[in-house]
């Protein structure tokens, strides 16, 4: 099934707002070299865990994106996975 994912840009100060679960050792820098933070909700409905790969099909064909943090979100019950 197709699933929407959403991305944003932040700042390192929205990025202190999230409760991370489970994290990477630097899971910032990580983030800023392209790895993705996932929330609690999309982990599980995935069955993703820090350190595995997100797969999604982009325009240029697929690509694996590495989980670097899963953090507490509970705004959606799809989740969300940023950025992208």
């Amino acid at each position: 099934m197709p699933q929407l994912l959403v991305a944003q840009q932040s700042g390192d100060a929205t990025l202190d707002s999230y409760r991370l679960l489970e994290e990477a050792p630097d899971p910032r820098r990580r983030l800023r070299q392209g790895e993705v933070w996932i929330s609690q909700p999309f982990a599980r409905k995935h069955s993703l865990q820090v350190g595995q790969s997100l797969a999604i099909d982009s325009p240029e064909g697929r690509i694996s994106l590495p989980v670097a943090a899963i953090f507490v979100d509970f705004s959606t019950i799809r989740g969300m996975c940023w950025p992208i």
